[in-house]
């Protein structure tokens, strides 16, 4: 899989990902993405901003990724184990449905680390939906521990754990 920067040319794909991820969830129980998030103005601030990546297979993207060193406002009051800079964020990690469970996940926080890491960062930072087992413990695997949680009540009435990677 190619990665690379995403641009305003790839929204309508994004959306068209973030969509089926959130109808496939929804299938599975999981209620996470649905209707109004993400928006296609979210990825927009996303492309604007430089900070979401694509996963590439055969000239199609199949995945995305959003890394950024910026701290959401949301991230201010938890106790997290490193020392606040500097730190990398992962924010809307999907992979097309047709292409799950084949290690894509994997591939584009393996570049979110790789990137961190070569930009000195101490740790990786992300959270992830309470009610969502399957991202819960595809981040423990990798080492990520948790560190407290954060409520989005716009985007939905339970909590999203947040996690670290310490490098």
């Amino acid at each position: 899989m190619d990665i690379h920067p995403l641009s305003l040319r790839d929204l309508d794909r994004i959306c068209a990902i973030a969509r089926s991820c959130g109808k496939h969830m929804q299938s599975q129980g999981i209620f996470q993405w649905h209707e109004s998030y993400p928006a296609p103005s979210d990825f927009e601030k996303d492309l604007q901003e430089k900070r979401i990546w694509g996963g590439w297979e055969n000239d199609q993207l199949i995945g995305f990724v959003v890394y950024t060193t910026q701290m959401s406002p949301a991230y201010e009051e938890v106790p997290w184990n490193c020392p606040d800079t500097p730190n990398a964020y992962v924010h809307r990690l999907a992979v097309d449905p047709p292409y799950q469970r084949q290690g894509k996940a994997g591939l584009l926080m393996d570049f979110c680390e790789s990137k961190a890491r070569a930009e000195g960062c101490t740790s990786v930072r992300l959270d992830a939906y309470s009610r969502n087992p399957i991202n819960l413990g595809f981040y423990e695997q990798r080492g990520y521990s948790r560190c407290g949680e954060v409520f989005y009540p716009h985007k939905n009435p339970h909590p999203f754990y947040c996690f670290e990677k310490q490098f």
